[in-house]
C-alpha cells in the first residue's frame, strides 16, 4: 500500500517526479513500473497500478446504471492512460490531465504526490493544500468521530 506525502515540482515537459519510496512499492507490490493515469472527482489526478485500476474499473462496472455510473465512467475511466515511469522514476502526465488538475502553467509547478493506499495521487500544491484544511475543519467540528481514535 502506497501511504507518504512529498512536496516536488513537474517540469516543463509534464513529467511528475514519483518518490523512490513509492516506486519501490510499486515494483515491489505490483511488478509493475507504469501506473494508469486518470481523473479524480476534484481536480487532481489518480495514479493506479494496473491490477488496482482494474478492480477500480470492476466496481464501477458492478454498479447498477445510474447517472452517477455514466459520470464516473466518464470522468475517471474514459481518459485513463497508462503511463510508463522514465529511468529517471518520472511520470509523464498526457496534456489533458494535467489541464484538468491546473498543473500545465508556467507558474503553477509545485505539486504534491500521495501515497493513498492502492493509488498514487497527484494535485497542484495550492489545492492540495485547500483540501487538507477542508479535510482538518471537518474533523475538529467532528469531536465525536475522533474521540472513537483516542483523539
Amino acid at each position: 500500500m502506497f501511504y507518504g506525502e512529498f512536496h516536488l515540482k513537474i517540469d516543463s515537459k509534464g513529467r511528475a517526479s514519483i518518490p523512490k519510496e513509492l516506486r519501490d512499492l510499486l515494483l515491489e507490490n505490483f511488478g509493475e513500473d507504469s501506473l494508469v493515469v486518470t481523473k479524480s472527482v476534484s481536480p487532481g489526478l489518480h495514479a493506479y497500478p494496473s491490477s488496482e485500476f482494474a478492480a477500480f474499473k470492476e466496481s464501477i462496472d458492478r454498479q447498477e446504471n445510474s447517472a452517477e455510473k455514466s459520470a464516473m465512467k466518464l470522468l475517471m475511466l474514459t481518459p485513463a492512460t497508462k503511463v510508463a515511469l522514465d529511468q529517471l522514476g518520472r511520470l509523464p502526465i498526457p496534456r489533458s490531465l494535467r489541464h484538468y488538475a491546473h498543473l500545465n502553467s508556467d507558474e503553477k509547478k509545485d505539486i504534491v504526490v500521495v501515497g493513498m493506499e492502492n493509488r498514487i495521487e497527484i494535485w497542484e500544491a495550492d489545492l492540495y493544500q485547500q483540501i487538507v484544511d477542508k479535510a482538518a475543519s471537518r474533523l475538529q467540528e467532528s469531536p465525536d468521530f475522533l474521540s472513537q481514535f483516542g483523539m
